[in-house]
């Protein structure tokens, strides 16, 4: 693929082009600052929508000097290249569910984003919020911003914590500034359409440059990277029961792939599934559904802490359920969505992005969106489990990794880092 230059500054962009027989695209924009590594940005640029050799990043506009093309040096490409394919697509799962009362097509289903992270201001967050994605900032308190009338709804920018204050006072200020050194700033999107997935992976390049950390930063800096996924079925949730199984079966195996930052293993906000909850589902399978689904909750679920949050959504499609069995717990918003906790925020870690995480989850959806796969899956859990004197869990992880077959390439061994250099 050909690459552009664009002068920025003192520095450079660099830019890998595509082209078809309706104009040219840049797929990759790579920025390169003196005694810092290059980061990727995703961009959306089409010469047919009359930019005229321009395009604007973080307000700022850039104009390609194709004249000037070069090569990317090796050793960069590796370094900037994003996620192989990007943004992959979310399976068509209603057509598997008995009278499921679907969204339409899957690309109609929306995404809410979480990103945690430090080294940033509230404000100056909000700012990259405003420049990515529009809208005007508004303080609505220390720590606590707002940015409204974007092209993606409203976003809230905050730190953290319960305990973030409701007074503005010298004293407030100082208590805020004191907790960004341990406590993230976390910025919350509205449900999005998927299409706005690559703005949001340029809003988390934007704080990037800021001066953003994520996870890699130190070890106090436990951040996550949250997705809010529709259901399939946001009335019945009759999809829950093949997401929570496909989830379940691959947890140990996408945590061995890409082990969590350890700051986060060791608190108790990303805790695995209990293997009991697994061991239900799979059990009822393949006549697993909604119902078998809540009352292996009922057994197994008492805290929203693990790396797939199912109670929203439990909250949600079956209310007098869910208050009946946790009538104590307050801390529970119900909405229609899977609460995806357990992506670590690497910002600034090479080859780490947004469709990277998102890609692991479509990972989880395609395989339950496979029935033959996920009768294999199964088969071999029990098989694995009724083996005990084996004490190496390769065994496990090497047969998902056969069963899943080209699927296995959404979460590529190694990380970001490996999924860049592919």
């Amino acid at each position: 693929m050909p690459a552009a230059r664009a002068e920025r500054g003192a520095g450079q962009c660099f830019l890998s082009l595509g082209t078809s027989g309706s104009g040219t695209r840049i797929t990759q924009v790579c920025s390169l600052r003196q005694h810092s590594p290059i980061r990727p940005v995703a961009i959306s640029w089409d010469s047919r929508q009359g930019h005229a050799g321009t395009f604007r990043h973080r307000s700022r506009c850039l104009t390609m000097q194709t004249n000037n093309a070069r090569p990317i040096s090796s050793r960069h490409a590796h370094e900037a290249a994003l996620p192989t394919g990007g943004f992959k697509a979310l399976p068509e799962i209603s057509c598997l569910v008995p009278k499921v009362r679907s969204l339409g097509p899957a690309r109609r289903r929306r995404v809410g984003v979480e990103i945690e992270f430090g080294g940033l201001s509230s404000e100056a967050a909000a700012a990259c919020v405003a420049d990515v994605l529009g809208g005007r900032t508004e303080r609505l308190g220390p720590g606590n911003w707002w940015v409204s009338g974007g092209r993606h709804g409203d976003v809230k920018i905050y730190l953290d914590t319960a305990w973030r204050p409701s007074e503005d006072s010298a004293l407030a200020r100082a208590g805020v500034e004191l907790g960004r050194s341990v406590v993230p700033v976390e910025i919350v999107t509205e449900p999005l359409p998927q299409s706005a997935l690559p703005e949001v992976g340029v809003l988390i390049a934007s704080l990037d440059e800021a001066g953003a950390e994520g996870t890699e930063a130190g070890l106090l800096r436990c951040y996550g990277l949250h997705l809010n996924i529709e259901l399939v079925d946001p009335d019945e949730g009759a999809d829950m029961a093949r997401i929570a199984l496909a989830y379940g079966l691959l947890e140990g195996w996408l945590r061995h792939r890409d082990p969590l930052d350890t700051g986060r293993r060791m608190l108790p906000f990303v805790d695995p599934w209990p293997k009991a909850l697994t061991a239900d589902l799979a059990e009822c399978w393949p006549d697993l559904d909604r119902q078998s689904l809540l009352e292996a909750l009922h057994r197994h679920i008492s805290s929203r802490n693990y790396g797939l949050d199912l109670l929203p959504a439990w909250a949600s499609v079956a209310q007098e359920d869910f208050t009946r069995w946790m009538p104590e717990d307050r801390s529970v918003t119900a909405r229609p969505a899977y609460h995806y906790r357990l992506p670590d925020c690497r910002i600034g870690s090479p080859g780490w992005s947004l469709a990277y995480e998102w890609n692991r989850w479509v990972l989880i959806e395609r395989l339950a969106a496979d029935s033959r796969r996920l009768t294999e899956l199964c088969h071999a859990w029990w098989l694995t489990r009724e083996a005990p004197l084996v004490p190496d869990r390769g065994e496990w992880f090497a047969s998902v990794t056969r069963i899943l077959g080209p699927l296995a390439d959404l979460a590529p061994e190694g990380g970001p880092e490996a999924s860049a250099g592919a």
